[in-house]
Order: C-alpha cells, then structure tokens, then sequence
C-alpha cells in the first residue's frame, strides 16, 4: 500500500496496479476466444508446458541452437479431451463470510482534533466494579483526537503462578505456542477484516492485546478469551514438535551479542524472581503434555485483571 501511494492517487492505491490504462474491447474478447485447450481451431492457441527435471536427463532428443539446451517436443494430444472437461474438485470452494467484517463504522466523536505541544489529554477514567466480571479494574479513554472506528485493547491477567517456577515457565511456552496455532481459524479471518492481536506470558501472567475495527471488537475478543479459557494440547506430535522449537529458541541464546547477555544478567540480578535461560532450558524436557491444563488453570484461578480499553469505544460499553 505504501509503495502504491508514491505511483498512484491515494484513492487508488489499492487498485491502481491492476487498472487499464487502456481499455480495448474487442482485443479482450479476441484474447479470450483464443484461450482454449483445443489447438484445431485456433493454431495460435495450442498449449506450451515447459517442464525441467533430473528425471528428464537422457529423454532430450534435441540441443536448442544458442546454448545448446537439450529439450524435447511431446504431443499433448491425450491429455486435451481431459483438460476440456475437468472432473470437479469437492475441497475446492469458496470460503464462508467473515464473522469479523464490521458493519457499523460509524465514529462516536467524528470532529477529532490536531494535538499541539503542551497540549494537555486528559487520562483514562477509571473503571473499578463490574458486576459481572469481578475482579477486574479497567481503564477508558474515548478518543477524541484520530477520529476512527477503531479501538485498542490491552488486558492483562496478573498471577504469580505464571512465574512461580522454571518449570511453570517453560510449560506456559509450549502451551502458548499450541494455542497461537489453535487461534490461526480465527486469526485469518479477523485479519482480513482489520483486526489483530498478541498474546504471551510474561514474569506477571497472561498480557494480551487487541487493536482493529470497534464493531466487531467484542466478537473477536470473546473468541479469543474463550480459546484461551478452554483450549487443551491433546496432539503428542504437536506437542513434541512445539517442545523443539521452544528447545531451539532457548538454545540460540548462547549464541546472542554480549550486550543481550549482559542485559538478561542485569535481569536476573535486579528481579526476584526471575530465572536464566538455563534454569528454563533444564526443564524443559521433562514437562508433560498431560500438566499444562491444570497449571493453566491455576494460573486464571490466582489471578486479577488489568485493562486499558481507548477509541471509538462510549463508556457503557466497557463492561461488554
């Protein structure tokens, strides 16, 4: 898109690549009359398959005459009475409509505003009682300045159990992992329709955030936070391949600049608790795929939640 905006207006800087120019019809029409299988009618239109393998080596029966290529010419005869009527393929088929495409994009103070230095934005208000989410205590900022339907969310579930061991730490890495997989159904679409998120286990617990279209913010939270709430690795291949790539990335610490040891040292040495990679990497190998449920669970059962909520999102609608 970015590159678009330096060739073309900002109104076509999607389409613009693919515009014409030019438009002739009957050229368009003519190209489409010759784009057949069948090369009786129309000379001009017989298929050319180029195809390069070792197993081909010895069949050449002729050199090309600049570089001496050898190559050779078969009749594709056979295969244009089954080109001309292909069988049907029952996966192939159109995807389903997007649960995430917002509808309404309507914005709650459209006028916005330009922000000057020593311009004063008033903090987030702040939420503390729910009465049906006890336990949380949220922050709400209504933007007044960008204007847009859009809406960032950042929630995060504060537990000691997430850090309370190596061992907690290097199961909560597999289980992420599993569950960003398990989230790719939903990810895609919500993509598609201007939505993302992040999510990962830090010293203090769960952090997770949220940034896209207002409309359909709430729908794609509660997917995530049910995935997160019921989601258990049941594959051992899965699980065994996960473990590896957790193994890798633990392992390619030895190999990171000076500075970034001395900056994970300085970590260890300043915050109690905190583990080193190869306490983490100790333990790796003896966690069970059969212990990540529970862990997870004791994690949200020892847990309070934070949350800053800012855009296109009115205060009554905090609570949703």
């Amino acid at each position: 898109m970015n590159q678009n905006n330096g060739n073309h207006w900002s109104i076509f800087a999607r389409s613009g690549p693919s515009r014409l120019t030019s438009y002739n019809e009957s050229l368009v029409y003519r190209l489409l009359d010759v784009l057949r299988p069948d090369p009786v009618e129309y000379s001009s239109a017989t298929p050319l398959v180029f195809s390069t393998a070792k197993e081909f080596e010895g069949k050449a029966d002729k050199n090309e005459k600049w570089y001496g290529t050898p190559y050779q010419v078969e009749s594709l005869a056979s295969y244009e009475k089954e080109w001309c009527s292909p069988p049907a393929i029952p996966a192939l088929k159109l995807p389903g409509p997007n649960p995430f495409i917002p509808r309404d994009l309507s914005v709650i103070n459209p006028k916005g505003r330009i922000v000057k230095p020593g311009d004063k934005i008033a903090a987030p208000a702040v939420v503390l009682v729910f009465p049906t989410t006890a336990g949380w205590k949220v922050r709400h900022k209504l933007d007044d300045i960008f204007a847009q339907p859009k809406v960032v969310c950042n929630l995060e579930v504060v537990s000691p159990v997430a850090y309370e061991s190596p061992r907690a730490v290097a199961a909560l890495k597999l289980f992420e992992l599993s569950l960003d997989e398990r989230l790719n159904e939903y990810a895609y679409d919500a993509q598609m329709a201007g939505l993302g998120y992040s999510l990962d286990f830090t010293t203090r617990g769960l952090r997770m955030s949220f940034a896209g279209f207002s409309d359909k913010m709430p729908d794609f939270i509660e997917k995530v936070a049910q995935a997160v709430a019921t989601y258990t690795p049941s594959d051992p291949v899965e699980f065994e391949r996960l473990r590896d790539v957790v193994r890798r990335d633990l392992t390619s610490y030895d190999t990171q600049q000076p500075y970034q040891h001395a900056m994970s040292n300085a970590a260890v040495a300043s915050e109690d608790p905190r583990y080193t990679v190869q306490e983490i990497r100790d333990t790796l190998d003896s966690v069970k795929m059969s212990e990540i449920k529970p862990l997870v669970s004791r994690v949200f059962g020892q847990a309070e939640g934070l949350g800053l909520l800012q855009g296109n999102l009115e205060f009554r609608g905090v609570d949703q």
